[in-house]
This record gives structure tokens, C-alpha cells and sequence, in this order.
């Protein structure tokens, strides 16, 4: 598996990379690895009303093109890494509740997980399908389950809950928790 020290991740086994989905926007469009970049726009802002939303709106479409370049599907996803080409990991609670629904609808049944650290600060999120809830699942009280081992706390609806820390360290913990929480939920 992995290993954390601070904000490193020490992987057991060299990892593979098997697709990729390159996009950007007006100041990648301008620079030299332009032709580098499967889709780029020419607005900052792709249109959108915020920087969060066309943040978003970026790691949506570089996950569309990467399933669709990889021939897979949002089920065979297992980690995802989004980074600019400053090498900035980026991710926001904004961001990450978009994926979370975008990977929720794809579910038939089931419960989402998505936690991510950006300069030391966690977010997490938690969302579950209506047939997951009809089995026991609840989004608040998993996510009240793992929170305090990244630092943070939260809560929220049986369907989707949020929280944020402020210990990196505590993500893979987290992860396994997750699954204990949710296993004595609909055990």
C-alpha cells in the first residue's frame, strides 16, 4: 500500500500511470507546451462565474478525458491526482463535491469517499445513494466517524456530509475507518 510522512506518500510499489487527461486554460494556451494539452480554453475562467467553479468545471473535464483516453469507466477509478504544472496538488471542497456527485451518479448503490490535503488543510466528503441509506448508510454520521483523525470534525445529512482538518497525516487512517464506520452502519 503507502506509507505518509507529512504531506509525502511513500508508495510500496512503483506506480503506473495508464491515462491522463491534459487541459488548461488562457495562460497554457499561450505557453510552450500548448500542443501538449488534450483541451484548452481560451477564458480564464471557462465561462464560469467563479474561480472554484472553473476549477471544477478543469477537473471534471480532465477526468472525462482521461476515462474516455484509458477506455475505462468512473468505477475503475481508485485514486485520483490533479496537479498543475507547477507541480500544486489542487483540490477544493467545491470541487470535490462535484466529483462526489458525478461518481455518486454512476453508482447504482454505494457510498463515496473523497478526502483530499491541499497546503495541510483536509477536506472530506461523503455521499450516499438512496439504496445505501436504505440499507443504514448515513453520509453525516460516517464522516463524524473519521473526521477527528484528520484533525477536524463535520457532519451532515444521511445523504452528504463534509468536514476539514488540519493533519494530513490522519488520511490514510481516515480511509480505513471509512470502511469500519460504514461497516457497522449496514452490517
Amino acid at each position: 500500500m503507502a506509507t505518509r510522512k507529512g504531506n509525502t506518500l511513500f508508495l510500496d510499489t512503483a506506480p503506473s500511470v495508464i491515462s491522463y487527461g491534459a487541459v488548461g486554460s488562457k495562460k497554457e494556451s499561450e505557453g510552450p507546451l500548448a500542443a501538449a494539452f488534450d483541451r484548452l480554453w481560451e477564458d480564464s475562467t471557462l465561462g464560469e462565474e467563479t474561480w472554484e467553479k472553473a476549477e471544477c468545471r478543469l477537473q471534471k473535464e480532465a477526468i472525462r478525458i482521461a476515462l474516455e483516453k484509458g477506455e475505462l469507466s468512473p468505477k475503475d477509478l481508485q485514486v485520483i491526482f490533479a496537479g498543475d504544472l507547477l507541480n500544486q496538488c489542487t483540490s477544493s471542497t467545491y470541487g470535490l463535491r462535484e466529483l462526489g456527485d458525478q461518481l455518486k451518479e454512476k453508482l447504482v448503490e454505494g457510498v463515496v469517499v473523497l478526502i483530499s490535503d491541499k497546503d495541510g488543510k483536509v477536506n472530506m466528503i461523503a455521499m450516499a445513494t438512496q439504496g445505501a441509506m436504505d440499507k443504514g448508510a448515513h453520509a453525516g454520521n460516517l464522516i463524524k466517524g473519521i473526521a477527528a483523525l484528520v484533525g477536524g470534525g463535520g457532519g451532515g445529512r444521511p445523504n452528504m456530509a463534509q468536514a476539514g482538518g488540519k493533519n494530513p497525516a490522519g488520511i490514510d487512517a481516515a480511509i480505513a475507518e471509512s470502511a469500519k464506520v460504514l461497516e457497522g452502519q449496514i452490517g
